[in-house]
Order: C-alpha cells, then sequence, then structure tokens
C-alpha cells in the first residue's frame, strides 16, 4: 500500500537505515500499521534517559506477533552529521537523513513538536495521529498492552458521575444537552487564582441568561485539602480529587500549562482550547461558545494559533468598512482551507485596532502602511509579504497557492 498522500508529500518516500541506505517508506503502510516518529537528540538528557526505554519496548514489540503493525523514524534535532551518527548507531529503527533539516523542520511544524523526546504515532492508511504524546504513554505501558494508545471516545472517558462542591454525584447525563468546559486549574497557581474569579463571573452571567453550559473543575493540586478549599468557592462540578479521567483529558487535548478551558460542544467535539483568553475578551458571552470560522479577528485569544501555525494575516486600518472588505478578501480561499477540517494548516486572521495587533505589527515591524497582506511563521521565525497592493480575492489566492508551491520568498521576522 503506498503512503497517504498528505504524509508522502510531507515524509517523503524513503528513509534511511543505519547503513545510509533508502529504504521504501510504502512497505510500512498498510491496515493497522502505524508509524511513530521519534524526535530526539543526542545532546538532550531527557532523550538520552527515554531512548533505552523505547528501544527495549521496540525490539519487545516487533518479536511478538503483532511485530509488523509498527516502524519507527527517527527525526533528528542533533546540532552536527557525527553526533546524528553516534545516536542512531544505537537505535534499531530507521531515520530521515540528517542532511534533509528542511524534511525535519516541516514534521516538527506539522505534529507542533516543541520539545523533545516527543514521540508521535500516525496510522499509515490515513496520515492521521492516532497518539500526540507517546513518550508519557509509554511510560505508562512500558508493556505496550494498549498500544497504539488510540484515545478512548469522549463519553467513555467522560463516565458516568461527576461531583459538586457539597460531595454530592451528579450524573453526567444531565449534562447532554450543555457546552461543557473543562477548567484544568489548580490552588497553588496564581494565575489560576487570578482567573478563577473572572470565570466565576462569566459562568454565572450566562447561566442567569439561560445558556446551557457547564464547567468541569479539572484539578492538578497536590492534595485533597488543597483541592476541597479550591473547590468549595466553585458553583460547578468537578472530577473527584486524583481522577484518573482528569489525565486523560489533559493528554486528548495537550493540556501544556494551567489555567487552561477546554470548550466541546454537546456531543463532545472540540470547539476551542483558548477558552481563558475568550473569556477574556468576551466577557459578556457576546460570542459564546466561540466556534472557529474560516476568517476570524486576530486578537489575543489567536496567540496559540499564531504561535503555533501558519497564518495569513491582513492587517487594516481597523475602520468597521476594513472588516467587511477583509472578509471579502480572505473569505473564498479561507474557505477552502477550512473545509479540510483536521488537515487545515493555514489559518485566516483580520487585525482592526485590537492592541494585540500592534503587538504583532511591532514585533514583524510592519509600519504604518495599510492593507498590508502577509503570511506568518512563528515557528519559522519567517514572513511573507505579499507585493501587490491592489488586493483582490484573485491575488489572495494566488498569494496563498504561492506559498503552498514554495515559490514564495520570506524573511526573518522582523527584519
Amino acid at each position: 500500500m503506498s503512503l497517504n498522500i498528505a504524509m508522502k508529500n510531507l515524509l517523503g518516500t524513503t528513509v534511511v537505515d543505519k547503513q545510509g541506505d533508502l529504504v521504501d517508506l510504502s512497505g510500512f503502510c498498510g491496515s493497522g500499521k502505524v508509524l511513530g516518529l521519534y524526535f530526539s537528540a543526542h545532546w538532550c538528557p531527557p532523550c538520552k534517559t527515554f531512548t533505552p526505554q523505547l528501544v527495549t519496548f521496540y525490539n519487545t514489540f516487533k518479536r511478538s506477533n503483532r511485530g509488523n503493525q509498527l516502524e519507527i523514524v527517527f527525526v533528528s534535532s542533533d546540532r552536527d552529521q557525527s553526533s546524528y551518527e553516534e545516536y542512531f548507531a544505537g537505535m534499531p529503527w530507521l531515520a530521515i537523513p540528517f542532511s534533509e533539516r528542511d524534511r525535519k523542520a516541516k514534521l516538527s511544524k506539522k505534529f507542533h513538536v516543541q520539545s523533545i523526546p516527543s514521540l508521535v504515532v500516525i496510522d499509515t492508511v490515513t496520515g492521521r495521529v492516532i497518539q500526540q504524546d507517546g513518550r508519557n504513554r509509554l511510560t505508562e505501558d512500558p508493556e505496550g498492552a494498549k498500544f497504539p494508545w488510540r484515545p478512548r471516545p469522549f463519553a467513555d472517558i467522560l463516565g458516568e458521575t461527576l461531583v459538586d462542591n457539597s460531595g454530592q454525584q451528579v450524573p453526567v447525563s444531565t449534562l447532554s444537552d450543555k457546552i461543557k468546559m473543562f477548567y484544568f486549574s489548580a490552588h497553588w497557581c496564581p494565575p489560576c487564582k487570578a482567573f478563577t474569579p473572572q470565570l466565576i463571573d462569566f459562568y454565572t452571567k450566562l447561566l442567569e441568561e439561560g445558556k446551557q453550559l457547564e464547567i468541569i473543575f479539572s484539578s492538578s493540586d497536590r492534595s485533597l485539602d488543597s483541592f476541597d478549599q479550591y473547590f468549595s468557592q466553585m458553583p460547578w462540578l468537578a472530577f473527584p480529587y486524583a481522577d484518573p479521567r482528569i489525565k486523560e483529558l489533559s493528554s486528548l487535548y495537550s493540556v501544556e500549562g494551567i489555567p487552561t478551558l477546554i470548550v466541546v460542544d454537546e456531543a463532545g467535539k472540540l470547539i476551542t482550547k483558548d477558552g481563558r483568553p475568550y473569556v477574556n475578551e468576551d466577557s459578556d458571552g457576546e460570542d459564546f461558545p466561540w466556534y472557529p470560522a474560516p476568517v476570524m479577528e486576530l486578537t489575543g485569544a489567536a496567540a496559540s494559533k499564531l504561535n503555533g501555525d501558519v497564518c495569513v494575516v491582513l492587517f487594516t486600518e481597523g475602520s468597521d468598512e476594513d472588516e467587511t472588505l477583509a472578509i471579502d478578501l480572505l473569505g473564498e480561499t479561507a474557505e477552502q482551507h477550512f473545509m479540510k477540517g483536521d488537515e487545515q494548516s493555514l489559518f485566516f486572521f483580520y487585525a482592526l485596532d485590537d492592541e494585540f495587533c500592534d503587538t504583532v505589527r511591532e514585533f514583524a515591524q510592519l509600519g504604518e502602511k495599510f492593507p498590508q497582506l502577509l503570511i506568518v511563521d512563528i515557528p519559522e521565525e519567517t514572513m511573507y509579504k505579499c507585493a501587490e497592493t491592489a488586493l483582490t480575492p484573485d491575488v489572495v489566492q494566488k498569494f496563498v497557492d504561492s506559498y503552498e508551491a514554495g515559490s514564495l520568498h520570506g524573511q526573518p521576522i522582523g527584519q
């Protein structure tokens, strides 16, 4: 079976073994087969600790009756060829050649790898991520009994009961028609203690307006006493202290810090991971629950998207007419990308007069020329400016097409 087209474009068709010989990746594709991308480096102490664990798992798994279901590809963050070769010599799997730095960078960006070691497990038929956090899953399941660690369905994770702050159990079934918000927070965390009163006000206001929502406190507290003290201030529901569902949901939504507010719809489909900045910006809940759109305004709530993905941004002077114009200019191209769903890799924003827009403009040293159409790639510290001054939907389409074809010349952000 051949590689998924999208994955072929990203991974290429070949990798190398330790002898440097090319190996065709299509031989590892097929129903039930998975590919592990191991982002690691010789200079990284946590990597050198984890690699022997992964080697043991790999060798044991390959000897089992499921051995043909797995292959691993090393994606090196080493600083030179000799370090790469020395490190790879101790690995029993395959690798992307060290010389292919662009390929490595694309993979890191595609899978949002922000630290190493990282093990991303991919379905070889669909090209979709099965498990983003393979490192921790392997640490929890060193024998691989649950490999490839597919996340359980949302309803199974959520379970049957929660608790209120009086300790009474509340059936999860009572939330079936409500927007659900998972509040990852802890008593010991100063930003959490600052945000919680805002969230209480927001929650109370929306309930008084008849909105159908519920918040579920997902605690990172270090003791039951701390949990009880913190939760006693909250008017919503919670998972019990140290409930394993918290860790499972944190992994499912790749929660990297607290406070984090995850918003899902009635059926459990993710709406946004950026509930916290949205509460700050939209304290009256006028746009709640903040469904994504093909074209969105660039505000502080977009910071995580701007920092982690490639974004097309139209900077304007900030008038009401500019907002309408921006949506008209970006709309058709943005809609094409929005329809890709989980495979969307370009995100579209228009910048008005929000303070965050000024910060981005200053960071990129754009000056006061309007309108300006840019593609901003903060992970690669690169931006691409549209040379056309008379913008039309066709100009936007051609600019984006040129970027995707690799024919645009980028420049370092801020230069």
